[in-house]
Protein backbone atom coordinates (compact mmCIF):
# COMPACT_ATOMS: atom_id res chain seq x y z
CA UNK A 1 0.00 0.00 0.00
CA UNK A 2 2.97 2.07 0.53
CA UNK A 3 4.00 1.64 -3.00
CA UNK A 4 0.75 2.13 -4.52
CA UNK A 5 -0.26 5.28 -3.24
CA UNK A 6 2.88 7.56 -4.77
CA UNK A 7 2.85 5.28 -8.35
CA UNK A 8 -0.67 6.15 -8.71
CA UNK A 9 0.01 10.00 -7.74
CA UNK A 10 3.31 10.30 -10.05
CA UNK A 11 1.49 8.27 -13.22
CA UNK A 12 -1.96 9.31 -12.87
CA UNK A 13 -1.62 12.67 -10.78
CA UNK A 14 0.66 13.73 -13.31
CA UNK A 15 -1.00 13.37 -16.41
CA UNK A 16 -4.70 14.17 -14.81
CA UNK A 17 -2.57 17.54 -13.79
CA UNK A 18 -1.39 18.58 -17.44
CA UNK A 19 -4.61 17.44 -18.62
CA UNK A 20 -7.34 19.00 -16.15
CA UNK A 21 -4.94 21.28 -14.33
CA UNK A 22 -5.24 21.52 -10.15
CA UNK A 23 -8.33 19.83 -10.32
CA UNK A 24 -7.29 16.56 -11.92
CA UNK A 25 -4.13 16.80 -9.90
CA UNK A 26 -6.75 16.28 -6.58
CA UNK A 27 -8.48 14.06 -8.16
CA UNK A 28 -5.83 11.75 -8.38
CA UNK A 29 -4.84 12.02 -4.62
CA UNK A 30 -7.96 10.47 -3.42
CA UNK A 31 -7.87 7.99 -6.11
CA UNK A 32 -4.13 7.21 -4.35
CA UNK A 33 -5.17 7.20 -1.50
CA UNK A 34 -8.87 5.02 -2.10
CA UNK A 35 -5.76 2.17 -3.83
CA UNK A 36 -3.57 2.37 -1.18
CA UNK A 37 -6.83 0.63 0.50
CA UNK A 38 -7.88 -1.57 -2.08
CA UNK A 39 -4.22 -2.95 -2.41
CA UNK A 40 -4.31 -3.03 1.95
CA UNK A 41 -7.60 -4.93 1.76
CA UNK A 42 -6.76 -7.97 -0.16
CA UNK A 43 -5.82 -11.05 1.73
CA UNK A 44 -3.11 -12.24 3.01
CA UNK A 45 -0.84 -15.18 0.96
CA UNK A 46 -1.76 -17.94 2.52
CA UNK A 47 1.59 -20.17 3.92
CA UNK A 48 2.12 -23.51 3.39
CA UNK A 49 1.08 -25.54 6.80
CA UNK A 50 4.05 -26.71 9.00
CA UNK A 51 4.27 -29.65 9.88
CA UNK A 52 2.74 -30.71 13.15
CA UNK A 53 4.93 -32.27 15.89
CA UNK A 54 3.06 -35.13 17.39
CA UNK A 55 1.81 -33.81 21.13
CA UNK A 56 2.00 -36.32 24.10
CA UNK A 57 -1.01 -36.31 26.08
CA UNK A 58 -1.41 -34.09 29.27
CA UNK A 59 -0.97 -36.09 32.60
CA UNK A 60 -3.69 -36.27 35.39
CA UNK A 61 -4.08 -32.66 37.00
CA UNK A 62 -2.21 -30.94 34.27
CA UNK A 63 -2.94 -27.43 33.52
CA UNK A 64 -3.36 -26.70 30.01
CA UNK A 65 -2.84 -23.05 28.74
CA UNK A 66 -5.24 -21.23 27.09
CA UNK A 67 -4.54 -20.11 23.93
CA UNK A 68 -2.58 -16.82 23.20
CA UNK A 69 -4.60 -13.37 21.60
CA UNK A 70 -2.93 -12.52 19.02
CA UNK A 71 -0.93 -8.86 19.88
CA UNK A 72 -1.86 -5.90 17.66
CA UNK A 73 -4.54 -3.69 16.80
CA UNK A 74 -6.34 -6.57 16.71
CA UNK A 75 -7.39 -5.56 20.53
CA UNK A 76 -6.51 -1.75 19.97
CA UNK A 77 -10.15 0.06 20.41
CA UNK A 78 -9.97 1.52 16.76
CA UNK A 79 -11.76 4.93 17.59
CA UNK A 80 -8.39 5.61 20.44
CA UNK A 81 -6.28 5.20 17.23
CA UNK A 82 -8.31 7.32 15.20
CA UNK A 83 -8.64 9.95 17.11
CA UNK A 84 -5.13 9.98 18.54
CA UNK A 85 -3.79 10.09 14.76
CA UNK A 86 -5.89 12.83 13.55
CA UNK A 87 -5.10 15.09 16.72
CA UNK A 88 -1.47 14.75 15.38
CA UNK A 89 -2.98 16.01 11.77
CA UNK A 90 -4.58 18.79 13.45
CA UNK A 91 -1.08 19.58 15.65
CA UNK A 92 0.71 19.48 11.79
CA UNK A 93 -2.27 21.60 10.00
CA UNK A 94 -3.34 24.36 12.21
CA UNK A 95 -0.20 26.78 12.58
CA UNK A 96 -0.97 27.12 8.51
CA UNK A 97 -4.76 27.19 8.82
CA UNK A 98 -4.62 29.85 10.93
CA UNK A 99 -1.54 31.54 9.42
CA UNK A 100 -3.52 32.45 6.61
CA UNK A 101 -6.73 33.96 8.52
CA UNK A 102 -4.68 36.02 10.72
CA UNK A 103 -1.20 37.26 8.74
CA UNK A 104 -0.90 40.05 6.18
CA UNK A 105 -1.19 38.90 2.70
CA UNK A 106 2.73 39.07 2.71
CA UNK A 107 3.53 37.23 6.11
CA UNK A 108 1.21 34.44 5.20
CA UNK A 109 2.76 33.59 2.12
CA UNK A 110 6.64 33.66 3.73
CA UNK A 111 5.19 31.27 6.64
CA UNK A 112 3.56 29.08 3.62
CA UNK A 113 6.97 28.80 2.70
CA UNK A 114 8.61 27.86 5.43
CA UNK A 115 6.01 24.94 6.30
CA UNK A 116 6.22 23.60 2.67
CA UNK A 117 10.23 23.40 4.01
CA UNK A 118 9.31 21.69 7.32
CA UNK A 119 6.95 19.39 5.42
CA UNK A 120 9.56 17.92 3.86
CA UNK A 121 10.64 16.28 7.44
CA UNK A 122 6.95 15.95 9.07
CA UNK A 123 6.51 13.93 5.79
CA UNK A 124 9.82 11.94 5.67
CA UNK A 125 8.71 9.96 8.68
CA UNK A 126 4.93 9.52 7.87
CA UNK A 127 5.23 5.94 7.38
CA UNK A 128 7.57 5.44 10.74
CA UNK A 129 5.04 4.67 13.08
CA UNK A 130 3.74 2.36 10.81
CA UNK A 131 6.49 -0.57 12.22
CA UNK A 132 5.15 -0.28 15.52
CA UNK A 133 1.03 -0.71 14.67
CA UNK A 134 1.16 -4.44 14.82
CA UNK A 135 3.58 -5.15 17.62
CA UNK A 136 3.38 -5.63 21.23
CA UNK A 137 5.94 -5.73 23.85
CA UNK A 138 8.21 -4.94 21.52
CA UNK A 139 11.09 -2.50 22.56
CA UNK A 140 13.57 -3.27 20.15
CA UNK A 141 10.92 -1.69 17.61
CA UNK A 142 10.08 0.90 19.96
CA UNK A 143 14.30 1.59 19.76
CA UNK A 144 14.37 1.70 16.29
CA UNK A 145 11.77 3.62 14.82
CA UNK A 146 12.23 6.70 17.51
CA UNK A 147 16.01 6.15 15.93
CA UNK A 148 15.02 6.30 12.60
CA UNK A 149 12.57 9.20 13.40
CA UNK A 150 15.06 11.29 14.78
CA UNK A 151 17.64 10.59 12.75
CA UNK A 152 15.36 12.13 9.49
CA UNK A 153 14.20 15.05 11.24
CA UNK A 154 17.82 16.09 12.43
CA UNK A 155 19.15 15.11 8.99
CA UNK A 156 16.66 17.79 7.22
CA UNK A 157 17.58 20.16 10.17
CA UNK A 158 21.43 20.22 9.66
CA UNK A 159 21.30 20.13 5.99
CA UNK A 160 18.77 23.27 5.91
CA UNK A 161 20.79 24.68 7.91
CA UNK A 162 23.96 24.45 6.15
CA UNK A 163 22.86 26.92 3.61
CA UNK A 164 18.94 27.82 4.80
CA UNK A 165 19.35 31.35 2.72
CA UNK A 166 20.54 29.47 -0.44
CA UNK A 167 18.11 26.34 -0.56
CA UNK A 168 15.05 28.58 0.39
CA UNK A 169 15.80 30.86 -2.45
CA UNK A 170 16.20 27.80 -4.92
CA UNK A 171 13.10 26.34 -4.30
CA UNK A 172 10.73 29.76 -4.12
CA UNK A 173 12.92 32.57 -5.51
CA UNK A 174 15.01 35.14 -4.31
CA UNK A 175 12.35 37.10 -2.32
CA UNK A 176 11.67 34.47 0.30
CA UNK A 177 15.60 33.60 1.02
CA UNK A 178 14.80 35.07 4.67
CA UNK A 179 12.46 32.42 5.32
CA UNK A 180 15.47 29.95 5.47
CA UNK A 181 16.60 31.03 8.58
CA UNK A 182 12.89 30.57 10.38
CA UNK A 183 12.93 27.33 8.28
CA UNK A 184 15.69 25.79 10.65
CA UNK A 185 13.86 25.93 14.01
CA UNK A 186 10.46 25.04 11.90
CA UNK A 187 12.10 21.96 10.66
CA UNK A 188 13.23 20.86 14.28
CA UNK A 189 9.46 21.52 15.29
CA UNK A 190 8.27 18.73 12.38
CA UNK A 191 11.14 16.53 13.67
CA UNK A 192 9.91 16.82 16.92
CA UNK A 193 6.03 16.00 15.31
CA UNK A 194 7.94 12.89 13.96
CA UNK A 195 9.12 11.47 16.89
CA UNK A 196 5.71 12.07 18.74
CA UNK A 197 3.57 10.05 16.50
CA UNK A 198 6.02 7.00 16.79
CA UNK A 199 5.14 7.36 20.57
CA UNK A 200 1.61 7.75 19.39
CA UNK A 201 1.77 4.81 17.63
CA UNK A 202 3.38 2.98 20.09
CA UNK A 203 0.81 3.45 22.75
CA UNK A 204 -1.59 2.45 20.22
CA UNK A 205 0.04 -0.51 19.83
CA UNK A 206 -0.03 -1.66 23.43
CA UNK A 207 -3.78 -0.58 23.90
CA UNK A 208 -2.37 3.10 25.32
CA UNK A 209 -4.12 5.47 23.11
CA UNK A 210 -6.91 6.65 25.10
CA UNK A 211 -4.73 8.45 28.17
CA UNK A 212 -2.54 9.83 25.37
CA UNK A 213 -5.57 11.62 23.87
CA UNK A 214 -5.92 14.09 26.44
CA UNK A 215 -1.90 14.93 26.30
CA UNK A 216 -2.92 15.37 21.92
CA UNK A 217 -5.98 17.40 22.81
CA UNK A 218 -3.81 19.53 25.45
CA UNK A 219 -0.95 19.60 23.13
CA UNK A 220 -3.96 21.28 20.26
CA UNK A 221 -5.32 23.58 22.57
CA UNK A 222 -1.88 24.42 23.90
CA UNK A 223 -0.76 25.13 19.68
CA UNK A 224 -4.08 27.41 19.55
CA UNK A 225 -3.28 29.41 22.50
CA UNK A 226 0.41 29.83 21.48
CA UNK A 227 -0.45 30.94 17.81
CA UNK A 228 -2.78 33.70 19.23
CA UNK A 229 -0.23 34.90 21.88
CA UNK A 230 2.71 34.94 19.61
CA UNK A 231 1.54 34.80 15.68
CA UNK A 232 1.97 38.40 14.86
CA UNK A 233 4.10 37.37 12.33
CA UNK A 234 5.89 34.11 10.81
CA UNK A 235 8.81 34.20 13.58
CA UNK A 236 6.03 34.43 15.71
CA UNK A 237 3.82 31.18 14.53
CA UNK A 238 7.23 29.20 14.11
CA UNK A 239 7.70 29.84 17.64
CA UNK A 240 4.57 28.49 19.11
CA UNK A 241 4.95 25.63 16.96
CA UNK A 242 8.26 24.32 17.96
CA UNK A 243 7.39 24.97 21.66
CA UNK A 244 3.77 23.10 21.31
CA UNK A 245 5.59 19.98 19.50
CA UNK A 246 7.82 20.03 21.84
CA UNK A 247 5.28 19.97 24.96
CA UNK A 248 3.30 16.91 22.46
CA UNK A 249 7.07 15.16 22.77
CA UNK A 250 7.69 15.51 25.88
CA UNK A 251 4.03 14.50 27.24
CA UNK A 252 3.98 11.24 24.49
CA UNK A 253 7.34 10.07 25.74
CA UNK A 254 6.30 10.54 29.64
Amino acid sequence: SLLAEPAVRLTFGVALALVVGPVGAAAAVVLAGWTALAVAQLPPRAKAPRPRRAASAPTAGARTNPPRRSSGLASTPTAGVVGAFLLLAVVQSQDVLLANALLPDAEAARFAVISTIGGAAAFATTTVPLMLLGRRDDRGALDVAVAVAAGLGLAAVVAMALAPGTLAGLAFGDRYESAGSLAVPYLLAMALLGVARVLVAHACAIGRAKPLLWVLGAAAVLHVGLLGLLGGDAAGMVTATLAATAALTAGAGA
